[in-house]
């Protein structure tokens, strides 16, 4: 998944993925993310997740492609490999070392 934020005024609140409640076990794995949080005792596996995301990482958020540009090192081939990942947003199936994020380069 890809999930940020762009609006600087939601930083100290927003948070991309949020984890809660005293019976939530979840993995969290491979996120380009502005940030995740947890509340209420959830309890969650966090692997390969990158906070803080730039969007610059990204081709075009305006017209909506996150594609990872080719000089998003910090995100490609820096996720770990979960054994529920299944396919990118274009349908490419995740490798040993995925890229974090909705892509697979």
């Amino acid at each position: 998944n890809t999930v940020l934020s762009r609006s600087n005024a939601a930083t100290g609140r927003y948070s991309s993925i949020d984890y809660r409640w005293p019976n939530t076990e979840v993995e969290i794995c491979n996120n380009l993310v502005w940030r995740i949080t947890q509340r209420n005792n959830g309890v969650a596996r966090l692997d390969g997740n990158i906070e803080g995301a730039d969007e610059y990482w990204l081709i075009n958020v305006d017209t909506r492609n996150f594609h990872l540009r080719p000089g998003a090192t910090a995100a490609i081939d820096k996720g770990v490999a979960c054994s529920d990942s299944g396919v990118d947003i274009d349908g490419i199936r995740r490798g040993d070392a995925p890229d974090v994020g909705a892509d697979e380069r």
